[in-house]
């Protein structure tokens, strides 16, 4: 079926002509109503493109755009391979029209993923530089000129509307905005994207990184009821409460709204407003309106926003595409996602003896000690050591012989141990005291800390912590805070901030232990193999590949740890014997 229709875009302030829009099932496609699309270009040679995305962030509609015209395209679950190739041929790899959209990562890596297609002289629009993260409405209001150019309210309406809710005449002013901000405004200093450089091998893991990484977001509660205190204060117009459930906190966010429903004898009544600061239990919300009577409930309508580590997860991936970055070079990158291509590990400095094994605290069983040998080794083939096992095979043991090892022979030697959760990190420093091993430092964020759990870290965990909010801002500093510590434990996400930088530079990241692996999506590694490329010599992962899944396992089928990467498991160190004499075992 096709159809014709009229819009006007209600985004800029300044007057454009009507948008006439066409929009057809792919069935029905022909090469005529495409070359009838692309006679409205005017010989700007600029494409604007959007797409809409279905269930498990698959396209199920694309829009091109010039700045008259829209032609807005609809696929069946099986598109036909003549439809695709017109596509292709004429607009997508056709390097007489430069292609630009506003997300042009995810619409590239979405066309191999989905339809098997690839994109030649593609710009990513939000790669321009302006203020505010990719994933911010204020970047999306600067690409397109700035908030004094724009109807701000219709500019977020569109672009940060639910998937769902998406139709064609969203897709086409999409892709029509992006059209005009390649004419309005100077986009040569962004790189091309030109997935054709790509090879298959290299294209699919980035893919499923990125479709995954889009599914876990996609699965964010909308709606968060807040658990809060029935008692209140307020001051002004600004509304003071208290949390009780660290799971369900109010968090400060530019983009999520709290709505507090009160009951005041028989009538209620709702108060939007936003978290503007946050201080543990106790936060601040501004409304507007009148706040007075009992609490009903206190909710937070939008998702919570991408971390620094899911945030650059995206951005490396971009730069893969922009040819501005070679992780697909990096040996650890390389190993784990591209088996089939030979792996150059850096050169060794002068050969040395690989630490022998020190661990006067206890007698490890024969499993253990194959897994701390392969930790200590220096050899290539032992680069990347996954070790599992089930409970009370002595997992966090192995973490302790190996550190305990690695310090024996060279102090100065760094180690960096991570796990996905602040309590698995918490254990394992745990575990070191338990040793007689105090010669670490635990970098633990202040959100977590703070009037939520300190009670964890008091007693023998207090001289090691550091709190995020008191992290040295220069190389003095830090090298105070770590004293000789070469031993540092953290969360992956942590891990991936650029707060630690001056830790990093004092202890660099050379060998870094995985605790709790199969918990890991493999994607949340991308910034940590890219990041410390330069200093990484060994990766271990350690786990229970039969217990817990990546978290969204149950939401998105198919989430995969490094325990489904066949052709590491198969050198995995299985540890087989149960060790009864300590819960720490």
């Amino acid at each position: 079926m096709m159809n014709k229709f009229t819009i006007k875009q209600d985004l800029f302030k300044q007057s454009f002509p009507p948008i006439f829009v066409t929009t057809v099932d792919e069935r029905l496609l022909e090469k005529e109503i495409i070359l009838s699309f692309l006679s409205t270009d005017s010989n700007e040679e600029k494409i604007g493109v959007s797409a809409i995305y279905g269930k498990r962030c698959a396209i199920t509609s694309i829009a091109f755009s010039t700045l008259t015209s829209s032609l807005v395209i609809h696929f069946s679950k099986q598109p036909g391979r003549r439809a695709l190739e017109l596509i292709k041929d004429c607009i997508l790899v056709n390097s007489r029209h430069t292609k630009y959209a506003f997300k042009m990562d995810t619409f590239a890596l979405s066309l191999f993923t989905d339809l098997s297609l690839r994109i030649s002289n593609a710009v990513d629009l939000l790669s321009l530089k302006t203020k505010g993260n990719r994933h911010s409405l204020e970047r999306v209001l600067g690409v397109m000129g700035g908030e004094h150019m724009l109807h701000k309210h219709n500019v977020k309406a569109l672009f940060f509307k639910n998937a769902k809710e998406m139709s064609h005449s969203d897709v086409a002013v999409q892709a029509w905005a992006a059209c005009a901000v390649a004419i309005l405004y100077n986009t040569t200093s962004v790189p091309r994207i030109d997935t054709l450089k790509l090879t298959q091998k290299q294209l699919a893991p980035l893919a499923r990184i990125a479709r995954d990484g889009d599914l876990l977001e996609a699965i964010k509660p909308t709606v968060t009821k807040n658990d809060v205190r029935s008692d209140f204060s307020v001051k002004a117009d600004r509304v003071n409460l208290t949390c009780e459930r660290f799971r369900t906190r109010i968090r400060t966010s530019g983009n999520q709204v709290v709505l507090i429903e009160t009951k005041n004898g028989t009538s209620k009544n709702s108060v939007a407003g936003r978290a503007r600061q946050v201080q543990g239990r106790k936060a601040q919300v501004s409304v507007d309106g009148p706040v007075s009577g009992e609490i009903v409930s206190v909710s937070t309508i939008g998702k919570e926003e991408m971390n620094f580590a899911e945030i650059a997860r995206q951005v490396i991936i971009l730069h893969v595409l922009q040819d501005r970055t070679s992780l697909l070079s990096q040996p650890f990158f390389q190993r784990i996602w591209l088996p089939h291509e030979r792996t150059s590990w850096p050169k060794r400095g002068s050969r040395t003896l690989d630490p022998s094994i020190y661990f006067p605290q206890r007698a490890l069983n024969p499993s253990q000690e194959m897994a701390v040998e392969k930790i200590l080794s220096s050899d290539d083939d032992n680069r990347i050591v996954m070790i599992h096992g089930p409970p009370g095979t002595g997992k966090t043991t192995v973490i302790a012989a190996a550190v305990t090892s690695f310090h024996h022979a060279n102090r100065q030697r760094s180690v960096w141990i991570a796990a996905q959760s602040n309590v698995a990190v918490k254990n394992i420093a745990e575990k070191f005291c338990d040793v007689g091993f105090h010669d670490f430092k635990l970098l633990v964020s202040k959100d977590f800390h703070f009037d939520w759990h300190e009670h964890l870290y008091k007693d023998i965990l207090e001289p090691h912590f550091i709190r995020s909010d008191v992290f040295s801002k220069d190389i003095v500093a830090a090298e105070r805070d770590l004293l000789d510590a070469r031993v540092i434990l953290c969360t992956l996400t942590m891990l991936s901030s650029q707060s630690i930088a001056h830790y990093t530079h004092i202890a660099p990241v050379q060998t870094i232990i995985f605790d709790e692996a199969s918990q890991i999506e493999v994607g949340d590694y991308i910034p940590v193999v890219h990041r410390f490329e330069p200093t990484l010599r060994k990766i271990v992962f350690i786990g229970d590949n039969k217990q817990l899944a990546p978290y969204g396992q149950e939401e998105v089928r198919g989430l995969q740890s490094i325990f489904e990467f066949d052709h590491l498991l198969k050198n995995a160190v299985f540890l087989d014997i149960q060790c009864m004499r300590s819960p720490f075992f």
